[in-house]
């Protein structure tokens, strides 16, 4: 057996947090959202200045690098990044881009590739070591001739005939016979070799060309003001073949793993020997990708005191142990110190599950499937004992990266109340010619019309992080994940996956927060107390889904722990395949009676069609801090607005924390919050689609202000605001070469309600200030509050009245409470407005342009990703009302 090259232990966990309202005004900077820079073009000192200026004013608080030098993907999406990727040239500026980072206030964390996936060191890590090349293997079709002896091609490893017999060098069909044959190959990444990461040595040539070289650079920033080092979607082609594969395999075994490849190609239903094989074969495949090469890259962090952090690729589904490099999800994940999901690819949002489609090649995949994958990277998170965990998101969400922030919101939110709280964002580029404005590069930059309103969510989401990093996380429910079906067969993965998913659904409209177990945490778990507990995890519960392969280690480890008070629901329409002594059997639509909710839905009002059937789409996570408070994050995962009310086991007082404004609101003894008997506390909501609440509940003493009135009562408008005059402050054009921003001064114009492209075209973006005066309502009277609504905006705005701002509305409700202090008999009321990029990417006409492998496999998915985002304007109604 390969082993791991060196075992360093982990960092100390910290301790869990308890709430400080200081700290929630403004975060630390390590729970702020951290955005990738892609060095895309030449880098110079005035360069790096000019874009971490621009960065500091939008409010960017964390910086991650990512480098992708010309020989990243020259064929598709070229860049020109110099100098050259980890020259000392190239060091030298990085460690400048970090230090003037961190004089700005920004922190910085480290990417460990070119581009990506991670291990190739943009071709280093094969470079003078062919030997590390990664191998897999190819099954060819070959036709003997009848009589014809059969000679193994110069990298064979075996041959079969059609119905799987093994053949031996020399068989001599009696006729013409069709032959399979197990070549060995040696896959490419694009143009550089890619490494064998289930070889040890090449994390350990990676790490001396990558990180070794970084930490030279910068000794005295490493586990200091760094801290984070990002791994990025390591691959294995497979069916992987690595060096040694064939005596590993057998020494581990006992038998020869040559005998079932076509097991291991097949899609069909295969014998219990095969499916065995499969299984043997995987599990040696994983334990090495999560070993000996998380594991080493985990390790050199703890040697330098940093923490592991990325993801892998395909996370984002439930049978992807079955097809994708990692083979074992929660066994890679739980070999990150903070583990992560991507969703950089519309896998989460606020349109209808399975209607967006990425193109590939001739093909569109659905990719919209709004599923709980995030909750594979917040279970690993809790079962290795770290209180964080991550996701890499957006990207392709719209051209250049821009995404609207009312979408940004939901699929942020998604993922929050399925227990992440470290969010990494996809980008911003240091190009702006050519196809730098094209490519994933272009985005979230101060030349796009919405950046200045970037601030006003990004603030909501930092703090959002902060209060999801407090206390420890509450949950009782374990879902098995089957993976040793996964590996068996297709037939099998494919069951048990829609298994999987479909009770997870169920669990998350009860709503029931859950974690992913495996076979491997039954093995780690200790039964105590009437729990499985490893890490933070503490499940009182465990639900399988029908299932055959479950270990009989893993049965017993369950039996214990019913024997010791736990509760086991087997979840099939009759017997199970295995049976676990004193687990109860249900049906899936009797799974209710056997798990408690962690509130209760006792009234709800919908817009929508729920999302899956019969689903409330009201989520719930549930946080126990150490003075004994609880927080709750609860969010509104439909497409449209939900009126609900949810019942918390609670007494203690009940504040939501305004992540928008920083300021802690008392729920207790207003109208929306009751207790209703003891131990239990009524609270009335209302929330748009992804919009959020958090709910802490506690003895402390907490200074509050009362709760938005909007909140609290039905509003009746007061005022319509109608007669707006309007002038375009700021217009972009995708020019040839470069992008244009030009800031007009144009003459304030009547301007109708509703989308400007009537008035200002299909093609512009940029932003536009509306302009308008009301006196104060004749019912307005001191202590009143006067609300402000919008209606509909498109996309974001900041609202001034008498030169003074009100704050940022960048989603629905597009609502606020003016400040009385700025209020007169006479008001002027300022509404400056941003659309996004989407009409000037729609219209320019970038694929006319350049060839498809010039802009990049991305750009033409992306403006189609981009459509709801077309447009722009301040759509209304407009009112005020006396509250």
């Amino acid at each position: 057996m390969i082993g791991m090259y060196k075992q360093v232990p982990p960092l100390p966990t910290p301790a869990p947090l308890d709430f400080d309202a200081q700290q929630f005004v403004r975060p630390d900077r390590e729970f702020a959202v951290s955005y990738n820079w892609s060095w895309t073009m030449p880098l110079s000192y005035d360069s790096i200045r000019h874009h971490i200026d621009a960065m500091a004013e939008g409010g960017m608080r964390s910086l991650c690098v990512i480098p992708q030098p010309p020989e990243f993907r020259p064929e598709m999406s070229p860049t020109y990044l110099s100098p050259p990727y980890l020259s000392d040239d190239y060091l030298e500026m990085y460690r400048f881009a970090v230090e003037y980072a961190l004089s700005k206030g920004l922190t910085f964390w480290m990417y460990d590739e070119a581009g990506w996936p991670s291990g190739m060191a943009n071709g280093l890590t094969c470079k003078e070591h062919p030997e590390l090349r990664c191998r897999n293997l190819k099954q060819e079709t070959r036709t003997l001739k009848a009589g014809e002896a059969y000679v193994p091609a110069e990298d064979a490893v075996a041959a079969f005939s059609l119905d799987r017999q093994r053949l031996a060098a020399g068989y001599t069909p009696v006729e013409d016979e069709e032959i399979w044959e197990y070549q060995i190959n040696y896959p490419k990444w694009l143009n550089n070799d890619y490494p064998d990461l289930l070889n040890p040595k090449s994390a350990e040539r990676f790490l001396k060309v990558t990180h070794d070289r970084y930490n030279e650079a910068m000794p005295d920033l490493f586990g200091n003001e760094i801290r984070y080092f990002f791994t990025d979607e390591p691959e294995v082609p497979g069916p992987a073949w690595s060096e040694g594969t064939e005596e590993q395999f057998k020494a581990i075994y006992g038998y020869d793993l040559l005998d079932y490849l076509p097991a291991l190609f097949s899609s069909e239903d295969l014998s219990e020997r095969e499916q065995q094989a499969r299984i043997d074969y995987f599990d040696w495949w994983a334990k090495r990708y999560a070993e000996n090469y998380l594991g080493q890259l985990q390790s050199w962090c703890h040697e330098h005191h940093m923490l592991s952090v990325g993801h892998v690729g395909g996370d984002d589904v439930s049978d992807g142990s079955g097809k994708y490099s990692y083979k074992s999800i929660m066994r890679a994940l739980r070999k990150f110190d903070v583990p992560g999901v991507d969703a950089i690819m519309q896998q989460i949002t606020n349109r209808r599950p399975q209607s967006v489609y990425y193109r590939f090649g001739d093909r569109y995949i659905p990719i919209a499937a709004n599923h709980f994958f995030p909750r594979f990277a917040s279970s690993a998170a809790a079962q290795t004992g770290s209180r964080y965990s991550l996701t890499e998101t957006f990207g392709v969400y719209g051209p250049g990266g821009t995404t609207g922030f009312e979408e940004m919101r939901y699929a942020i939110g998604f993922q929050l109340v399925r227990g992440i709280n470290v969010i990494n964002c996809m980008s911003m580029g240091n190009g702006r010619e050519g196809t730098g404005v094209a490519g994933v590069g272009g985005g979230n930059i101060p030349e796009d019309p919405s950046y200045v309103h970037l601030k006003g969510i990004y603030n909501s989401i930092t703090r959002q992080c902060y209060a999801l990093s407090l206390g420890d996380p509450v949950v009782e429910v374990g879902l098995y994940l089957p993976i040793r079906d996964q590996w068996a067969s297709v037939p099998l993965r494919e069951a048990t996956s829609a298994a999987f998913d479909a009770i997870g659904y169920k669990l998350e409209g009860y709503p029931c927060p859950f974690d992913v177990v495996d076979d491997d945490f039954f093995g780690e778990a200790a039964v105590a107390d009437g729990a499985l507990t490893m890490g933070l995890a503490k499940y009182k519960t465990i639900v399988l889904p029908e299932c055959t392969k479950l270990l009989d280690s893993s049965r017993e480890k369950l039996e214990a722990f019913i024997a010791a008070g736990g509760k086991v629901v087997q979840v099939c329409d009759q017997a199970p395949t295995i049976a676990i002594k004193g687990a109860k059997v249900v049906a899936l639509d009797a799974l209710e009676d056997e798990i408690a909710p962690v509130v209760q839905i006792l009234a709800l009002k919908s817009e929508e069609e729920p999302v899956h059937e019969d689903d409330p789409s009201v989520r719930v996570l549930k946080r126990a801090l150490p003075n004994g408070a609880t927080l709750y994050y609860v969010f509104n995962e439909s497409m449209g607005k939900q009126d609900f009310t949810l019942r918390f086991n609670e007494s203690k007082p009940c504040y939501r924390l305004d992540t928008e404004i920083g300021k802690v609101r008392r729920l207790s003894d207003t109208p929306i919050c009751r207790e209703e008997e003891a131990g239990q506390t009524d609270l009335v909501l209302s929330l748009c689609s992804g919009e959020s609440a958090v709910i802490l509940f506690t003895e402390a003493e907490l200074e509050s202000i009362a709760e938005d009135p909007a909140r609290v009562i039905a509003l009746e408008s007061t005022m319509e605001l109608t007669e707006f005059t309007a002038s375009r402050t700021m217009m972009v054009k995708i020019g040839d070469p470069a992008l244009e921003v030009r800031y007009p001064t144009e003459v304030f114009q009547p301007m109708k309600l509703g989308d400007w492209r009537a008035v200002y075209g299909d093609d512009f973006s940029g932003r536009a200030e509306y302009d308008t005066t009301f006196a104060l309502p004749e019912n307005w009277k001191a202590g009143s509050s006067l609300v402000l609504s919008l209606g509909e905006v498109k996309h974001s705005c900041e609202v001034f009245v008498n030169g003074k701002s009100q704050g940022i509305l960048y989603a629905h409700p597009y609502r606020l409470t003016l400040d009385s202090a700025a209020l007169k008999p006479e008001n002027h009321l300022k509404i400056c407005v941003a659309n996004t990029s989407a009409d000037q990417h729609a219209h320019a006409g970038l694929v006319d342009r350049w060839p498809a492998n010039i802009l990049g496999p991305y750009y033409d998915t992306s403006v189609k990703f981009s459509e709801p985002m077309r447009g722009g304007g301040l759509i209304g109604p407009v009112t005020l009302t006396v509250v």
